[in-house]
C-alpha cells in the first residue's frame, strides 16, 4: 500500500469507526469562591419524559473535515432522531434514541457525492438518565457490528448533561464528568469533559415559552478501532459551544444548537501520523411529541419531511 493510499484509507475509517478512551479535566476556582443565592429570577431546567412519550427531532448539521494530505470534506446532512421513553420515574428515565433517516451531501474540490441513507440508521441506542441528563447505563443493539453516526463518534449531544438544575440569570455553574458517546457509534466514544453552564433567561415565542441555557465545553478523548488486519488511535481536544431552548410546558429541549472544533491526531499500526480538524454545526427541533397525555402532546406548525 502507497502511503497517499495509506492516508486516504486512514480517513475513511475515521469517519466510519472509532473507539474512545476517557481523559480527565480540571478546574480550579478561586478562593473563597461561592455561588449565588437563588431569587426571583431563578430559573429551573430538567429534563422530564413520561412513560410512552415519542420526541421527534428534524437534525440539520453542517461538517468541515480537513485531514493532512487530503484536503477538505464538507458536508451537509439532515436526519430524523426519535427519543422513546419506555419508564420513567420522577427523577430517572429509560430511553431509546434512534435515527430513523439520514440523507448527506458529500463535497471536495473535484467531486460531489450525495448520500441517501447511512449505517447508522435504525441503530437502537438505549440508555438511563436522570432529571439533569447524567446517565448511568448505555447500550446499542448489534454491539458486534462496527458503525458510526454520520458526524462521527464525537458529534455533540442531543440531550447534554446539565449538572445542575437551577440559578439566577447570567449565573453559572461547572459541570465535570466522564460520558460514553452511545448515541455515536460502536464501539462507543468516550470523553472526559468539563462544561461551564450559563443561565439565559425566559423567552414567549411562536405561542409558547421558553427557557434558555448555554454552555461552553472542553473535552479530551481518544479513540482507538482495530479492522481487516489494520488499528488506529485517534486522540481529540474538542471545544463547542451549545444553547438550549427548555419548553416550560413540557420540560424537553424545543430546540437545540451545538458547534465543535475537535483538533485531532490520528496515528495507525504503521506508525503513519496525520493532524487532522473537524468543524461541526448542528440545529436540531423538536418536530412532534407524541404521549399519552394530552397535556404534553406537540406538533409543531410547519413540519419538515
Amino acid at each position: 500500500m502507497t502511503q497517499p493510499q495509506a492516508i486516504a484509507r486512514t480517513a475513511v475509517l475515521w469517519m466510519a469507526l472509532l473507539l474512545c478512551v476517557p481523559v480527565s479535566a480540571q478546574i480550579q476556582l478561586q478562593e473563597g469562591y461561592q455561588p449565588a443565592p437563588l431569587g426571583k429570577d431563578t430559573l429551573c431546567f430538567a429534563y422530564k419524559f413520561e412513560t410512552g412519550d415519542t420526541l421527534v427531532y428534524d437534525i440539520d448539521a453542517r461538517d468541515s473535515l480537513w485531514v493532512q494530505g487530503q484536503g477538505r470534506i464538507l458536508k451537509l446532512r439532515k436526519s430524523r432522531v426519535l427519543v422513546i421513553c419506555d419508564s420513567a420515574t420522577t427523577s430517572t428515565f429509560w430511553l431509546r434514541q434512534i435515527m430513523t433517516s439520514s440523507v448527506e451531501r458529500q463535497g471536495t474540490v473535484d467531486t460531489t457525492v450525495e448520500r441517501p441513507t447511512h449505517p447508522w440508521v435504525d441503530r437502537v441506542v438505549t440508555f438511563v438518565m436522570d432529571t439533569v441528563g447524567k446517565r448511568s447505563y448505555a447500550a446499542v443493539t448489534l454491539p458486534d457490528v462496527i458503525a458510526i453516526h454520520p458526524g462521527g463518534p464525537f458529534s455533540p449531544f442531543l440531550l447534554p448533561p446539565l449538572g445542575e438544575s437551577c440559578g439566577r440569570q447570567n449565573q453559572s455553574w461547572i459541570a465535570e464528568d466522564t460520558v460514553e458517546l452511545t448515541e455515536n457509534g460502536i464501539p462507543p466514544a468516550v470523553i472526559g469533559h468539563l462544561t461551564l453552564w450559563r443561565v439565559l433567561d425566559k423567552v414567549d415565542t411562536v405561542g409558547r415559552a421558553f427557557r434558555q441555557l448555554q454552555y461552553s465545553m472542553t473535552a479530551r478523548g481518544s479513540h482507538k478501532v482495530a479492522t481487516d488486519g489494520m488499528s488506529m488511535v485517534t486522540y481529540a481536544t474538542i471545544n463547542a459551544y451549545g444553547k438550549l431552548s427548555f419548553d416550560d410546558l413540557v420540560s424537553v429541549p424545543y430546540h437545540v444548537f451545538a458547534t465543535t472544533e475537535n483538533k485531532l491526531e490520528i496515528e495507525t499500526k504503521n506508525g503513519i501520523k496525520r493532524d487532522a480538524t473537524q468543524k461541526t454545526a448542528v440545529d436540531a427541533q423538536l418536530l412532534e411529541l407524541r404521549s399519552a397525555n394530552p397535556a404534553r402532546r406537540f406538533l409543531l406548525a410547519r413540519r419538515h419531511n
